[in-house]
């Protein structure tokens, strides 16, 4: 048996398959056809997102020596970039730049962690970006 006659027998036995009257088969095949790309589409849209860094170069870089000349430690700037990337704040320099931008970053993370409701005390975390504040934007008298 050659090829082609091996085809024309996969073929017939195809046809013979699906030709049967109630048409099941194909209507199942039509449904899972469908049903399959949808899923693929679905698995590879929504897998593991980039992995690549979450903001530019040039705007971390500048991120990176602002914060630097502004004395900020590690710890403040890992906070500072991971809050901007929960709260979406973009560009990010405008945290350590505009008193007004670090305003909003503090006003929703108190909104997502409020205080104490039965002590009456603020959190640590909320006092700690409290205290960040008046480290990047110190009062003008107070020098």
């Amino acid at each position: 048996m050659d090829n082609r006659q091996g085809v024309e027998r996969l073929f017939r036995a195809l046809r013979e398959y699906f030709a049967a009257p109630p048409y099941e088969n194909e209507v199942v095949v039509v449904l899972l056809i469908p049903a399959f790309l949808i899923l693929a589409w679905l698995w590879f849209s929504k897998g593991p997102t980039r992995t690549g860094p979450r903001f530019p170069a040039k705007e971390l870089e500048f991120f990176r020596m602002a914060s630097l000349q502004k004395g900020l430690e590690e710890f403040d700037r890992t906070l500072l970039l991971d809050l901007a990337e929960t709260y979406q704040i973009r560009p990010i320099y405008k945290l350590i730049l505009e008193r007004d931008a670090f305003r909003t970053l503090q006003e929703k993370f108190r909104r997502d962690h409020p205080d104490t409701a039965n002590t009456g005390t603020k959190k640590p975390s909320v006092v700690y970006l409290a205290q960040l504040e008046k480290k990047l934007f110190p009062e003008p008298g107070a020098a």
